[in-house]
């Protein structure tokens, strides 16, 4: 008994411990390269490589306007193409621009098609509305790296926001801007998601257990092995990723799978240890043996990831395995201790016990939980 709260202290510690390191170290923006989906080693990718070291190519943004009221060589059309291929060859890092109105000869002849080199490039084959602009940068954006050509993408993002009107839309592509996109959209769904599964789960936790330390102690338990597991795979080098970007999710439910049978199995006394009395070790004595195997399967199932080729399914694996193990820990160390903590009252009686003498109230949470269930989707 003693050894098993000296655990359950250890780990508090190290989820206090993991809690202050994400929160001062961890980068939590995902690192998306511009070769996110490969692994290093991809015999495809390092071809791909060989090609573009054999024949060095800027790296490129590219822009497609469409104009409406106006025929794209009409001579406000092109000043106003003019005025934004100049803005965008000012920004530092952007060495050439071209455009209907920067390079071809007669803008007339390439509408027409008569220019077989700049119809093909500038002109959109059966769109005469359509017009493309290519920027080619001086020196590639490492977008992978924190803030890494974050300027040179905010100020084609102003760029693009000043010149786009109705009768002139501008729209962006290109290599660096789509990762971008990909790492803000990522971004955005870590909070989000983060946020609405412990709102969903905690008022799903509420409802079915109505005791405050219990609930709190539940919460605490997955989102302190999700910051474990967050922690230990910085101080591994293994920066949030593709796929990883929800795995504070992932871990979260990962340990309340395994804490919700605790609980049960905490209420549901058998008298038949000596330890009956001591809510945390009956928890552990009744579950230990299916959820090791649950644990397992899951272990296993992380782990065969590593037999694909993309590295994003390789991170996943080492986050979701590393994750899986921390779940486990947090739930056996930790949560038995907050069983524990629980008023005698609250140990001899299950929650479907109180609930089914409240039947309104019952159909009450249930239908409330319904709701917010819809809104939140």
């Amino acid at each position: 008994m003693n050894a098993s709260r000296a655990a359950g202290w250890l780990l508090a510690l190290l989820v206090v411990a993991a809690a202050g390191w994400t929160a001062t170290r961890v980068d939590w923006t995902p690192q998306i390269g511009s070769d996110f989906f490969f692994a290093s080693d991809d015999p495809a990718l390092r071809e791909v490589q060989a090609v573009a070291a054999a024949f060095p190519v800027a790296e490129q943004l590219l822009f497609s306007v469409r104009v409406s009221g106006a025929p794209l060589d009409d001579a406000d059309t092109l000043a106003r193409l003019g005025a934004l291929s100049d803005d965008l060859a000012a920004v530092p890092g952007i060495g050439t621009v071209w455009s209907l109105a920067r390079g071809p000869g007669d803008p007339a002849e390439v509408v027409a098609g008569d220019s077989p080199l700049w119809s093909r490039l500038l002109i959109t084959p059966g769109a005469d509305d359509v017009t493309h602009l290519f920027a080619l940068l001086d020196t590639p954006v490492d977008i992978a790296q924190p803030d890494a050509g974050a300027s040179l993408l905010a100020a084609v993002d102003a760029i693009v926001a000043a010149h786009d009107a109705p009768s002139f839309r501008v729209r962006q592509s290109g290599v660096p801007h789509v990762v971008r996109q990909i790492q803000q959209a990522l971004t955005r769904d870590l909070r989000v998601f983060s946020l609405a599964g412990l709102l969903v789960f905690g008022v799903l936790l509420v409802a079915i257990y109505r005791r405050p330390i219990l609930v709190a102690g539940l919460l605490a338990c997955c989102v302190g092995a999700g910051l474990v597991t967050i922690a230990m795979l910085d101080v591994l080098d293994v920066p949030i990723g593709l796929l990883t970007a929800n795995l504070l999710t992932i871990v979260f439910v990962l340990t309340l799978s395994h804490l919700v049978f605790l609980t049960a199995n905490a209420r549901a006394g058998d008298g038949d240890g000596a330890d009956d009395d001591d809510p945390g070790l009956r928890a552990i004595r009744r579950t230990w043996q299916p959820s090791t195997w649950a644990m397992a399967t899951t272990l296993l199932g992380f782990l065969s990831l590593h037999l694909t080729d993309a590295r994003p399914l390789r991170e996943l694996g080492t986050a979701g395995a590393l994750g899986t193990l921390v779940a486990f820990a947090i739930a056996f160390g930790l949560y038995p201790a907050v069983l524990r903590w629980q008023p005698p009252g609250a140990r001899a009686h299950g929650a479907a016990a109180s609930a089914a003498g409240r039947g309104p109230l019952r159909r009450a949470l249930l239908i409330g939980f319904v709701v917010l269930v819809a809104l939140l989707a």
